[in-house]
């Protein structure tokens, strides 16, 4: 078993694409992309003919009752979504980005929220992820902070996508796991 997508439920779906991709660097899956395992795009990502974005699907009438019996809800089940991924990782994990189409609601997210409460994206440089992140407008919670997980020595820093759901770089300081 492992890690296939974590669904990140946004109420713009257009302004959290941009977000995922452009701010944070992931790749849509695409056709291309999920047979091949390269081919990612590059540069500024561009609508389809159809006015989709790269990666892009909408439920179809006809999924619509199977996914109401998969998630044991009623209603429309119309939905915007995209399988993102980081450039490295093509096999995943995905974010499974979706909007839902009859719209969203707002809910308090904390980091001591019980269930889901953060993503943690491991990264090689810490400052120099924060600094990206800054010049693209990103308000971090605090700058880089050096902790102690366990028996490895961490840096971390928490910002948060356009919904406010809690992201978090961490890099290993000390050289790798288990080391202080």
């Amino acid at each position: 078993m492992k890690l296939f997508h974590i669904n990140v439920v946004c109420m713009d779906f257009e302004k959290s694409y941009a977000f995922y991709t452009e701010t944070l660097g992931m790749v849509p899956l695409t056709r291309r992309t999920a047979s091949s395992g390269d081919g990612a795009p590059t540069g500024p990502l561009t609508r389809l003919p159809d006015g989709r974005l790269p990666g892009e699907a909408r439920t179809k009438d006809e999924d619509q009752d199977a996914s109401r019996r998969a998630l044991a809800m009623s209603g429309d089940m119309g939905s915007r979504g995209v399988l993102l991924y980081w450039p490295e990782m093509p096999q995943g994990p995905y974010i499974d980005l979706l909007e839902w189409t009859e719209g969203g609601y707002d809910v308090e997210r904390t980091v001591k929220g019980t269930g889901f409460a953060r993503l943690a994206m491991q990264v090689d440089d810490i400052e120099a992820e924060y600094a990206r992140m800054t010049e693209r407008g990103v308000e971090f919670y605090s700058e880089p902070v050096l902790i102690t997980l366990g028996a490895t020595a961490i840096k971390i820093v928490f910002f948060e996508d356009p919904d406010g759901t809690v992201l978090e770089f961490v890099e290993l300081a000390a050289g790798g796991w288990g080391k202080v």
